[in-house]
Formats: C-alpha cells, structure tokens, sequence
C-alpha cells in the first residue's frame, strides 16, 4: 500500500474560511475598484451568522406546527435540547397528548382518542394503551427531536438542496477521491433578505430573528429529510438558558423505569395462524366437562427487538347453535414473534350434536429495553446538551453526490453544508451522545481489493487512513464511530485500518433510508 500521507488541508481542515473563500469567488468590483459582494452573498453570511448562534444553543422551545405529509402536529412548548432529547404537549385532530422523546424515540401519554386518532385497528386494546407512555411509530411520526435539535434545525436554514447548485462544483475538499468528498460552491446562492428583514433560502424557508441580533425567533417552511422527503414547519423559537436543560432531564429520569417495558401500539402482529383444538386428555369432550387449547401466534415483520404482546381473549362455545358453556376469559402474554397456549374449559349438555368454538381478542403489544442503558444514555445525552462543547460547527463544501448528502443527513442529522470540527479535524456530525461521526454514503462497495480490505489502487484508501489517524488524533476523549452504508465497505475498512496500525475508530452499519 502507498505510503503518501494526504495533506491536512485535504482532509478539511480549511474549511474554517468557506465562507471568505465563497465570498472571494463572487466579488465583483465598482467602477472605482472597490470591492461589492453580491446581495445574495451577504444574506447568506448573515443567514450563516444566525444558523451558527443556533446551532450551539443547549436548547429551544418551539410552538406552533409540523406538517408531515397529511398528518398536522400542533406544539405546544415542545422543550427539545442539543442531543435531540425532548418533552412537551403535541395536538393531532383535536386530540391532545403529552410527549418525551429519547434516543430518537417518541412517546406519547395521551387518550384512547388519541390513539384511536392514530391507528385504526380494532384488535388495539385502546384502553390498556391510554393514560399511560406508550412509543409512536418511527416510521409514520416525525422524529421531532432530530429534526428540531438546535444544531439540526439550525444548520438546515440554508436550505441546501433548493438554494445551492450543487451541480456546480468548485475545488473538491475534505476526503478527496471518494464517495464522499466535497466541494466548494460554484455559483452564487438563492438567499435574500426581504424589506422586513425576513431571510428567504431557495424560495421558500423562511427565517426572522430578534431585532438587532442573530437570534432565531420564527421558521417557517420546507425542511428536507433523508430519502427526498420534505417536512413543513411554521414555528416560533425560543432558546432555552442552560439551566433550564435539567429539568427536561429529570422528568425523562423519571420515567426510565416505565419506558423499559412501554407499548408499542404501532406494532400491528399477525395472528392468521392461531387457533384451538380439543384437548386430548383425559379425552377429547367428556361432558360435562370439554377442554380447549387455545394457541396465540404472533409474527411482527420487521421487528426483532425485544418484547411481548399481552393478548385479553374471549372463547364461547355453541352446541346446535346455541350458546353452552359461557365464556372463557383469559390472559396471555407471548414474546413478539412467539406463540403461547392458554387452556378453557367448559360445562356442556350431555347431548348429541354439533360443537362449535369461536375466539374473540384484543391485545397490546410491548417493548422492552434495559433501564439501566437507557440512564447512561441520558446522563451521556445530558452532558452533551449542558457542557462546553469540544468543536465548533462549521460551513464546508457540499458532498458531490446525492446519495452522500442524503445519507449524511441521515446519520448525522446534519446537512453536509456543516461540518464538527474538533482539534483542528472535520467530523460529518455528533451523535446524542457526543460520539463524533463520520458519514459514508453508498460507493465504497465498488473499490474494495481481493483481498477483503479497500484497494491499495484506489487513492481513496490512503484519504480515508490519512482521516482515521487524524480523526482520532484530535478526538481526544470522545469516542470515533464511522457509519457506512455498505456492510462489506465496513468490514473492508475494518481490515484496512487494522492492516495500517490504526485504531480507535468504531465502524459500524446503518443502511441508507
């Protein structure tokens, strides 16, 4: 493998002075050769200005609405911190709820209309489910406490993909040859201030600020998601004092206990395939005792994480089509992706005829998740929102790709605009937990040797080695995690970075979105 060491200007390094080097690129010159930047130039300087001071906000309050597709979340006080952790009071069609959110999960204490307002299944044991936290579907609800965490929210007022060319491109930066290298924008940006002071990015996010300051007061627009999907906002801002982050905090402790085993109403099981027999012993039907064994299988496609389905069921027996017997009611709980048997006996006519058996049920499913990592991971999340902070968010060029912006957004919640710079080193973002990141998107798979490590012929393996070293270098005590696309991209890299004596770079998979 070469052994030529990838300047640390390459590596991003530089891109502290992107937005001067911007600046430079489009300066034209009056008649008397003094310098006149473009109108569009300096609303995006002041639009860096305020997204900046937001960014590096411990916290905001938020009012007013999220509109997801057809589904309209009203706010009320919704209390998000840096890592993304929140609480607060959400409406959907009338119906009001009070949220947590934690780790990027949502969770909601709200009515049987409230959940009945947001699925329509009526096996959904709606009142087990009421009064109570329960999570909301990550595939369907917002994930408000990454969209609106203030580096999230902050970073993306630029707007990136309406109001920046990214198919022209300057001088490539940061990994330069791989997937994921960016450039330096080639053409002037679509922001403008309006008369009222209003900052407009691509035509329709709009921004205000607190008179006189770069302090966000109001948003109000599309706001871009990974995959292409677009999410609408019109909020009022409000930072929060760094005193004020505790308290978000000590209700979410309070709960961990309880959001260890919470519902997961979403979770919609499949039972096609439960049934229920006549037991065998001592006979078949003795009356005036006959005995049913009554089976529960679940399959929950997609989900593999811990968890149970507590099912309240009702057998009835008909013998010439009357009913006999009563009704057998019963609890069962069976794991998520399980089956379980519970047993019902019945007081029968000695008579001759025709048994029929019909069952009738309603359930509540349930995940589980160990408190004891859910309390590190907040203390850690805590300490994220309330310390000093070890970077510096800072502008950088675009990722060349669509699929690299896409997937850096995704893992980093960040738009690839900005960058985490850290001793002097560019990360692609910082987890909840302060964990630094890096993103790599899908193309890795295609430069990988046969030998399972990256290609010695590929020029991107000595940039991506040349980062790890520095990466870690400056990381100090925070943990490093690269995050691929690619599961044999990651393992690739694992073995190149072994190979090259470097370590202290946790690699991990997520696919794309």
């Amino acid at each position: 493998m070469k052994s030529t060491v990838i300047p640390k200007i390459a590596l991003g390094v530089a891109v502290v002075a992107l937005i001067a080097v911007i600046v430079a690129m489009f300066i034209p010159r009056s008649a008397d050769g003094t310098a006149v930047a473009p109108p569009s130039i300096l609303a995006q300087k002041q639009l860096t200005a305020v997204a900046l001071e937001f960014a590096n906000q411990r916290g905001a309050t938020y009012s007013g609405t999220v509109t997801s597709g057809s589904d309209k979340i009203n706010l009320d006080g919704v209390e998000v911190t840096a890592s993304g952790d929140l609480r607060g009071t959400i409406k959907i069609g009338g119906e009001s709820a009070d949220i947590i959110g934690v780790n990027r999960q949502t969770y909601a204490m709200g009515s049987a209309g409230f959940w009945k307002a947001q699925l329509e299944n009526p096996k959904m044991n709606y009142e087990a489910v009421a009064g109570g936290w329960a999570a909301l579907d990550p595939a369907t609800f917002p994930d408000l406490g990454l969209l609106l965490a203030p580096p999230a929210l902050g970073l993306a007022l630029g707007n990136d993909n309406s109001s920046l060319d990214m198919a022209a491109k300057g001088p490539a930066t940061g990994l330069i040859g791989t997937p994921d290298e960016r450039f330096t924008p080639a053409a002037l940006p679509d922001i403008v201030v309006e008369d009222d002071g209003t900052i407009v990015a691509g035509g329709t996010l709009r921004s205000t600020v607190v008179d006189g300051t770069d302090t966000l007061a109001t948003v109000v627009g599309p706001l871009d998601q990974p995959g292409g999907s677009v999410i609408d906002v019109d909020l009022t801002v409000e930072p929060m004092e760094p005193g004020e982050i505790a308290g978000i905090y000590d209700a979410i402790d309070e709960q961990a206990a309880t959001l260890a085993h919470i519902p997961a109403p979403y979770l919609n099981p499949n039972f096609d395939e439960s049934g229920f027999r006549l037991s065998v012993a001592p006979a078949p039907c003795s009356p005036p005792v006959c005995e049913y064994i009554v089976t529960y299988v679940a399959t929950t496609p997609g989900t593999s994480a811990p968890g149970s389905i507590t099912i309240v069921g009702d057998m009835t027996l008909t013998l010439n089509d009357r009913p006999v017997g009563g009704t057998c009611t019963h609890t069962v709980v069976i794991p998520l992706n399980g089956r379980g048997d519970t047993r019902c006996a019945f007081n029968v006519p000695n008579e001759d005829g025709t048994l029929k058996g019909d069952v009738s049920y309603v359930f509540t499913a349930y995940l589980d998740q160990d408190p004891a990592v859910l309390t590190r991971a907040l203390a850690a999340n805590e300490h994220v929102s309330t310390a000093e902070p070890t970077g510096v968010w800072t502008p950088a060029g675009f990722k060349g790709s669509a699929g690299s912006r896409d997937y850096n957004l995704q893992v980093t919640g960040i738009h690839s605009t900005y960058t985490y710079v850290v001793g002097g080193q560019t990360f692609d973002g910082r987890a909840a937990d302060g964990t630094l990141l890096a993103a790599f998107g899908p193309g890795y798979s295609e430069n990988i040797g046969s030998d399972g490590s990256l290609s010695s012929s590929w020029d991107g393996t000595d940039a991506m080695i040349a980062a790890a070293k520095a990466q870690t270098g400056a990381a100090g005590n925070s943990p490093v995690r690269w995050v691929f696309a690619e599961s044999d991209a990651a393992a690739a890299t694992v073995k190149t970075l072994e190979d090259a004596g470097v370590s202290g770079v946790e690699v991990v998979t997520v696919p794309a979105a």
